[in-house]
């Protein structure tokens, strides 16, 4: 026998010991728990909808589409005007800003990519928003375990995603929302300490020195390896990406997982490797915003992602050599 009713407060419960475990002090913002960052999202940006019903205008990061996707075409489909802009279009705000800007509800931006660690800098529109009366939206893949965030401004939301069940957004004094769904949902007790290990806030110390291991381990790639970023491109240090072209990448990680024994965390969760294998994701939409910069499909199907953690050890190389010569050995039926 159950009870099947509402269970009160729980919501409210969980957002208090979150704010806790932020540890940004007090101030004029709310934190608020959500289901993962595609339910934040859309929480969110329908919340804002109807709160400014004149304004029919959304941009958001071209680079950053599969995370908007479900909010874009929503909307598009609701008559507002969508537009997706690269970087460099948002940085080049005299182009759009002016003719956008009255009728501008909000501007959705990622700081990271969700795959590669790549930084998505904006500044030339940040500072182009920092007086416009439009909300800015922003995601946090993996930034905050780097960069502990800040306190958002008035009209901003930051959302930080956990797991792939879990996100919190932190929302600035004017982002009124009152998420009906959220808010209706159990949520499950959670201490300030289990919250602050879901929201590994800058577990990754001395940024300098990993990226120092990031690029020393991918200037040098293992045997049959190649680097898959340009040096140059501003990312974040707690991962390394390198890709075969003659190997399935799901196929190296399962068995570099077991020769080093590490587990396989499903996909989304937090573990020591990764790869871009659609034997693994089974959606090439996840892939699209990648192969978008040129990057090379039978590459991105090779790919090996490496929590930084793993550089340290002194078999690593030695292992992935000998995992990949077995396993293009199988490949080809020797």
């Amino acid at each position: 026998m159950r009870l099947d009713l509402q269970v009160p407060d729980s919501w409210y419960e969980a957002n208090a010991v979150y704010r806790e475990a932020l540890g940004l002090g007090d101030g004029a913002y709310a934190v608020q728990t959500y289901r993962g960052v595609p339910h934040a999202l859309w929480e969110i940006c329908m919340q804002l909808a109807q709160l400014q019903p004149n304004k029919r205008t959304v941009v958001y990061l071209k680079e950053a589409a599969p995370v908007f996707a479900s909010v874009a075409v929503h909307l598009s489909r609701e008559g507002f005007k969508v537009r997706a802009l690269t970087r460099s279009e948002l940085n080049q705000t005299e182009s759009w800003l002016e003719a956008a800007q009255k009728d501008l509800l909000f501007v959705l931006t990622a700081y990271d990519d969700p795959v590669t660690g790549e930084l998505f800098e904006v500044p030339a529109l940040e500072g182009a928003l920092a007086d416009k009366k439009c909300y800015r939206i922003h995601i946090s893949h993996s930034r905050h375990t780097c960069i502990a965030p800040t306190a958002p401004q008035n009209l901003e939301a930051h959302i930080l995603s956990l797991t792939p069940e879990r996100a919190v957004a932190i929302l600035g004094d004017r982002v009124k929302v009152s998420p009906p769904i959220a808010s209706a949902l159990v949520w499950p007790e959670v201490s300030t300490e289990e919250a602050k290990e879901q929201l590994a806030i800058a577990r990754n110390k001395d940024l300098a020195r990993l990226a120092q291991a990031v690029e020393a381990f991918e200037a040098a790639p293992p045997k049959g390896a190649e680097r898959l970023l340009n040096a140059a491109t501003p990312r974040l240090p707690d991962r390394a990406i390198i890709a075969f072209r003659d190997v399935d990448g799901l196929a190296m990680m399962t068995a570099l997982a077991k020769e080093l024994g590490v587990s396989c965390p499903r996909p989304g969760e937090r573990g020591l490797l990764e790869t871009t294998s659609l034997c693994r994701w089974q959606d090439e939409r996840i892939l699209q915003s990648l192969l978008a910069r040129n990057l090379a499909p039978e590459a991105l199907r090779g790919t090996l992602i490496l929590d930084v953690e793993l550089l340290a050890r002194a078999d690593l190389r030695a292992t992935i050599e000998t995992v990949y010569s077995r396993t293009l050995q199988r490949q080809s039926g020797l």
